[in-house]
């Protein structure tokens, strides 16, 4: 990313040495920096910004809010290309599970470059008093069923790499 045109020297600090350094060009208007040159001339530069980690596919959740909290849910995804996959979380609420984030909105929630995914699990009703949180793992093309206080198909875990339950 790049926040300036030119390097700017008096945002240096000791304890933030690259802010000066955000520019494609250099602060004395001397030219482009030679590793913008790429980018100018329309060459695709290769992806190292996405974070594929080996082992078997797996969903973890890292943060469950507790009951009556309106944090949002935390996660990884391990094992997969995170352009070619989704989460689809479920939070069981009174009788029922219900999809999450929206119920109109059937985009998976979206795994991060750092295999990082974040979920709005609270989005209206009694959402906070959920007691089961749900995840699965699934391909990008899986048509994810909109859930409204029913059950949960069994396609959902055939067609999932990996799913995660957690009781709170």
């Amino acid at each position: 990313m790049y926040f300036e045109a030119f390097n700017e020297k008096w945002k240096i600090t000791s304890s933030l040495p690259q802010e000066g350094h955000w520019g494609i060009f250099y602060n004395n208007g001397s030219g482009l920096k030679p590793e913008m040159t790429t980018v100018f001339e329309g060459k695709t530069i290769a992806d190292n910004w996405t974070i594929v980690s080996s082992g078997n596919p797996s969903v973890e959740f890292t943060y469950v809010p507790p009951i009556g909290s309106r944090n949002y849910l935390k996660g990884m995804a391990r094992g997969v290309v995170p352009s070619q996959y989704g989460i689809a979380v479920y939070i069981f609420v009174s009788t029922g599970w219900w999809i999450k984030p929206y119920a109109d909105d059937r985009r998976r929630t979206k795994i991060q470059c750092d295999n990082s995914f974040v979920c709005n699990i609270t989005t209206g009703g009694n959402d906070t008093s959920a007691t089961k949180i749900r995840a699965y793992l699934l391909p990008i093309d899986y048509n994810i069923p909109v859930i409204l206080g029913g059950s949960l198909p069994a396609s959902l875990e055939t067609n999932a790499l990996d799913w995660i339950e957690v009781i709170r």
